[in-house]
C-alpha cells in the first residue's frame, strides 16, 4: 500500500477511510466460519498499512501542508485516534483468529496421536502373537522416533501460565517447540507430554553446551549459599 507523501493531511484522511472500509468488510466476514486462515492473514496485512499510515500521520506538520487547513490540530487529533482505535480492533481481532486455529491445531494433532496409538496398539497385539522380541524392539524404536519430533528448546526463565492454552515452564526446563507461530507465541510440549503456548522470548535453543552450563550455574549457586551459611555460623 502507497502511504501519503508528507505534509498532506487530507491524502492521510482518503487512506483511512480506505483502511476503514477494509475492515466493515473483514469484520462482516469474521462471522461466517469458513476461510479463518484467510481471514487471519488478511487481519495482520489491514493492521500493517493501519499502522504504518497511522506512523505518517504523526509525522505531519502544519507548515508543510500544501494548502490551509482549518482546525489542522484537531483534526490530525481525530484521525489519530481513528487510526488508533481501528489498530486495537485489528489486534483484538488477530488474538482471537489465532486462538481458534490453534485450537484447530490442537485438535488435529490430538486426533492425529489418538490415531497413531491405536495404529499402534493394533500392530503391537499382532506382533505378540509372532515375536515378543521383535514387538519390544518395535515399540522401543516408536518411543525414539516420537521423542525426536520438533525442536528442543531450554527456558531461560520462569514462565507462569495467563491464559487457558498457555503453558507454564520452569528456568532450565527442556521443551519441544511443535509449532513456531508467526506472532511470537510457540506451541510446546513438556517432558511429560503437556502442550500450550510460550512466548519465545523466554526460550533458547538447546544444546548439550547449554546444560552444562545451567548445571555449572546451579552448582555456583549452591556453593555460594552453602558459604553463606558458614559465614552466618562463624559470626554467631
Amino acid at each position: 500500500m502507497a502511504y501519503p507523501r508528507k505534509g498532506s493531511l487530507r491524502v492521510v484522511q482518503v487512506a483511512s477511510d480506505s483502511l476503514q472500509g477494509q475492515l466493515d468488510d473483514l469484520l462482516k466476514k469474521v462471522k461466517r466460519p469458513e476461510k479463518r486462515e484467510e481471514l487471519f492473514a488478511n487481519c495482520l496485512q489491514i493492521k500493517k498499512n493501519v499502522d504504518g499510515t497511522l506512523d505518517t500521520l504523526r509525522k505531519l506538520k502544519k507548515g508543510n501542508e500544501i494548502i490551509h487547513v482549518q482546525n489542522y490540530e484537531q483534526r490530525k487529533h481525530a484521525e489519530e485516534r481513528r487510526l488508533t482505535g481501528m489498530s486495537e480492533l485489528l489486534q483484538e481481532l488477530a488474538r482471537r483468529l489465532h486462538k481458534e486455529l490453534l485450537n484447530k491445531q490442537i485438535e488435529a494433532a490430538d486426533k492425529n496421536m489418538k490415531s497413531k496409538a491405536a495404529a499402534a496398539a493394533k500392530q503391537r497385539e499382532k506382533n505378540d502373537e509372532d515375536d515378543e522380541d521383535a514387538d519390544e524392539e518395535e515399540e522401543e524404536g516408536s518411543d525414539e522416533h516420537e521423542e525426536s519430533d520438533g525442536e528442543l528448546f531450554i527456558t531461560i526463565s520462569d514462565f507462569r501460565a495467563q491464559e487457558e492454552h498457555d503453558l507454564s515452564v520452569k528456568k532450565g526446563e527442556v521443551i519441544t517447540i511443535v509449532n513456531q507461530n508467526p506472532d511470537g507465541w510457540w506451541l510446546a510440549k513438556n517432558a511429560g507430554g503437556k502442550e500450550g503456548l510460550v512466548p519465545k522470548t523466554y526460550l533458547q535453543v538447546y544444546s548439550q553446551q547449554i546444560q552444562e552450563a545451567s548445571n555449572i550455574n546451579k552448582d555456583e549457586e549452591e556453593d555460594e549459599s552453602e558459604e553463606s551459611e558458614e559465614e552466618d555460623e562463624e559470626e554467631e
